[in-house]
């Protein structure tokens, strides 16, 4: 075959079982540059000088995952690899430096793979890597890491202090100290505590001795407990004792309560406990109006020898002992200490929700009673009111990174990641007389993204009461529309769906939730669809003027302006407005770009959201059972969409990702299967294509390959994939790409905006204000928060945030400008 293929320059013969190459082929194949030999059983490195000698032009040689036990040879390598200059020796059985020197003997060689082999088991990272420095000399790339001037004198003074301490110096020693001269050992002084505590782990009675690091926060903390004894994060309660102090009296158990807090700053020594708990499971919800008097949850505070409360009003005999999540005794206790000297009334504390929109209803006043799940509900209120989010949010942890969000969906959703179905303890009503004035600009139509994804297939990950907004259910919502469609129906027929009671939606369920959601709650006139934003600038319409009733001159405030077009007519707008609240998205388009050979060349068949590869399967018809390959990258929630829409229509599948099949990273490994069967099946499906050249079901073609990357895509359609594990490339033929490697967050109307290192806007995550930009705030994805479930959180802090504003800028200056903050100045240029 060689000498049929005289121009062959890459040449892969991994995984044959291959033990010793004995043979001398009695010529050369001079054209031959890389050569891939990994994964077979070749023990000697003879075998591969005879290979060096047969491919005398060899640039590049990766032989991992072979047990050689020596790189000595009696063969001049001068011949056998005058060219080489990369080497990849991973995984290998070599076990004495002097292989390493062997080596070195390799005229050209630069760049150097080594790393699992038992030589450098008993060493640290670091060691390792001064030692493989110090006696490569020429080596300028190890390990995949370009060596500085800096590492690599560093190393060498290391290597010099290393070994004079040692009988058995080799010889490389002694040219690196007519180099650099003999240096003397540095003195080890430690200026600070070690970083590496061994602590005790107590858990159901049973005691576990464990090494952690305390330069990682609570929340790190804990997901190393959860993963460790598969505890619910949700769940995990986390108690410190200090072994010393404790066994003395003088402190007894700390809850570990903030999550960004770091373990050293706890004081942490050898030898010290930490007792893990589990919340006990949230009680059935009780809802009531009565008034109850505060002194009672004052008065139990206070009194330790008291387990129950009998001071509860006439119609109320039950004592409940209820452990409230996630709001703490204490932090519950402050508070009402708070209201009560606020409002200068010792015996009760009424909380009217008046001040925010929309909020609950004003008219029922809801009193302290630590014997009621109502004491959630007293807590959100007594927050709303007073702008006290951030105390009452403080220490929680979810899906989310922002802690209002967190604070309101426990409230809206208790307990929904434990997969429960429980009452909302917040009851929400409309007051127009607090209404805001607004506009709502949007590009598409209402709904938003939604537009875009009408499948009547595909199912959101999320529950489906977790889509819902407030005041009406989803389930109501199913129950119109199924009723609609009775009514809809030609023979009065009764229409039964499977969609009915099913715990998620369709993406085509959710879109016509949210029209009807606008238009049952006659909000319709806010929005103004098909506007295209083009720049956001901060301006100043008036000039300073003469204020009569404060006898001073006045400079109006500021205001943002925001210049557009209507996509329909063309015409343009210019708005004015005090406060502006985004709430964009993050666009589908702007993907991250790969980075590869060939990118922009495969633009005219790259798609980088599913809206597009539905429009070419469903409607355009471009993609077909007998087509080549779509090329799918990525493992995230809209690839798996991708896939399950391909598998619906049997196009054929590549599918590419560089994470591990059982990575707990991988979004298929965090999904129950009683939930999302659709992902398990597809989970299944990558696991068997893994075992397997491809996978067929039904006459459908998918074939997976995990920990692997492209690095090239030509015109034709012809991809290079290369296997990270083994560094395997191969070709394949493929009709078109859909890059699904996470959005990039760019909103090109406000040019100042610096979006480049951060998932998100930079906010006060307690009134979702942008800290960059005064009076901008950001909502959902821009904010971090990218489940829904989370936007009324986020809505909430920011019209609380935006009540408290005008209330300021109304009562100190009322006449500061000729616009008022709740009035919007709206011009259109033909």
């Amino acid at each position: 075959m060689l000498e049929a293929r005289t121009r062959l320059e890459e040449l892969q013969i991994c995984s044959n079982d291959y033990t010793k190459i004995s043979s001398d082929y009695g010529f050369q194949h001079e054209s031959l540059k890389r050569l891939y030999i990994s994964n077979n059983n070749i023990t000697e490195w003879q075998s591969i000088c005879r290979l060096g000698r047969l491919f005398s032009r060899l640039e590049t040689l990766i032989a991992s995952d072979n047990p050689l036990e020596s790189f000595r040879s009696d063969e001049d390598v001068n011949i056998c690899f005058s060219h080489l200059h990369t080497l990849s020796v991973d995984k290998v059985e070599i076990s004495e430096w002097d292989d390493i020197v062997a080596l070195t003997k390799l005229p050209r060689l630069n760049a150097v793979r080594i790393q699992l082999t038992p030589l450098l088991k008993p060493y640290q990272k670091d060691e390792r890597f001064f030692l493989l420095l110090g006696y490569m000399k020429n080596i300028t790339k190890l390990n995949g890491s370009v060596i500085t001037a800096n590492e690599r004198e560093t190393s060498e003074r290391r290597f010099i202090r290393y070994y004079s301490q040692r009988d058995d110096k080799p010889q490389r020693y002694y040219e690196l100290t007519e180099k650099h001269g003999n240096l003397k050992p540095l003195v080890d002084i430690k200026i600070r505590a070690p970083y590496l505590i061994n602590v005790r782990l107590v858990y159901n009675q049973i005691t576990h001795d464990k090494e952690i690091d305390v330069r990682q926060t609570v929340q790190q903390f804990k997901k190393y407990l959860h993963e460790t004894f598969k505890i619910p994060l949700t769940r995990l309660r986390v108690f410190y004792v200090d072994d010393v102090a404790f066994n003395m009296g003088v402190c007894g158990p700390e809850e570990l309560k903030y999550p960004q807090r770091l373990l050293h700053t706890y004081n942490i020594h050898d030898g010290d406990q930490f007792h893990i708990d589990l919340k006990p499971d949230p009680p059935k919800p009780q809802y009531s109006n009565r008034t109850v008097d505060t002194t009672r949850h004052n008065k139990k505070s206070t009194d330790s020898n008291s387990t129950n409360s009998s001071t509860s009003s006439d119609d109320d005999k039950t004592n409940l002992s209820v452990e409230i999540s996630p709001f703490s005794l204490d932090s519950l206790q402050k508070l009402a200490e708070e209201e009560t000297i606020n409002n200068n009334n010792i015996n009760q504390t009424s909380i009217e929700l008046d001040n925010l929109y929309p909020s609950t209803d004003k008219n029922v006043q809801i009193k302290m009673n630590d014997e009621d799940d109502d004491l959630l509900l007293a807590a959100a209120a007594a927050a709303a009111c007073n702008n006290n989010l951030e105390f009452l949010s403080n220490g929680l942890e979810g899906r989310s990174r922002n802690p209002v969000s967190l604070l309101i969906d426990n409230l809206i959703h208790p307990d929904a990641d434990l997969g429960a179905r429980l009452q909302s303890k917040i009851k929400w009503r409309h007051d127009p007389s607090s209404s805001i004035d607004h506009i709502c600009l949007g590009r598409g139509g209402i709904g938003g993204i939604w537009n875009q994804l009408t499948s009547k297939h595909l199912q959101t990950v999320s529950m489906a009461d977790w889509m819902e907004l407030p005041n009406y259910p989803f389930i109501t919502f199913r129950q119109h529309l199924r009723m609609h469609r009775c009514r809809l129906s030609t023979n009065n027929e009764q229409i039964i769906t499977d969609d009915e009671n099913s715990k998620r939606a369709t993406y085509d369920e959710i879109r016509s939730y949210y029209i009807h959601y606008v238009k049952r709650n006659r909000l319709i006139n806010y929005f103004r669809n098909g506007c295209e934003v083009t720049s956001i600038e901060r301006v100043c319409i008036d000039s300073s003027y003469y204020d009569d009733l404060t006898e001073e001159i006045r400079t109006p405030e500021a205001l943002w302006e925001i210049r557009g077009f209507e996509e329909q007519t063309k015409n343009l707008f210019i708005i004015h407005a005090k406060y502006i609240v985004l709430a964009t998205g993050i666009s589908q388009e702007i993907t991250r770009p790969l980075g590869i050979i060939g990118e922009q060349v495969s633009q005219s068949f790259t798609y980088t959201n599913l809206h597009d590869i539905e429009e070419i399967i469903v409607n355009k018809k471009r993609l077909r059972k007998n087509s080549k390959p779509l090329l799918v990258i990525g493992c995230g929630l809209t690839a798996i969409d991708v896939i399950l829409l391909c598998q619906q229509y049997s196009i054929p599948i590549l599918h590419v990702f560089r994470r591990a099949i059982d990575d707990h990273e991988l979004v298929l490994n965090q999904l129950p299967a009683n939930i999302y069967p659709e992902f398990e099946r597809i989970k299944e499906l990558i696991k068997q294509s893994s075992t397997i050249t491809t996978s067929t079901s039904s006459d459908w073609f998918y074939q997976c390959c995990a920990q692997s990357e492209v690095i090239s895509i030509t015109e034709d359609g012809t991809v290079n994939i290369r296997n990270l594990r083994t560094q395997i490339i191969k070709d394949y033929n493929i009709s078109c790409v859909v890059r699904l490697t996470g959005n990039e967050v760019k909103i090109p109307f406000l040019r100042s905006l610096t979006t480049k290192k951060c998932p998100g806007i930079n906010i006060n995550p307690y009134t979702y204000e942008c800290i960059d930009f005064e009076n901008i705030y950001a909502l959902g994805a821009l904010a971090g928060d990218k489940l829904i479930r989370f936007l009324q959180g986020g809505a909430l802090a920011c019209a609380a945030s935006l009540f408290k504003k005008y209330r300021q800028t109304s009562s100190i200056n009322r006449l500061s400008f000729n616009v008022s903050s709740r009035t919007r100045t709206v011009q259109i240029i033909d």
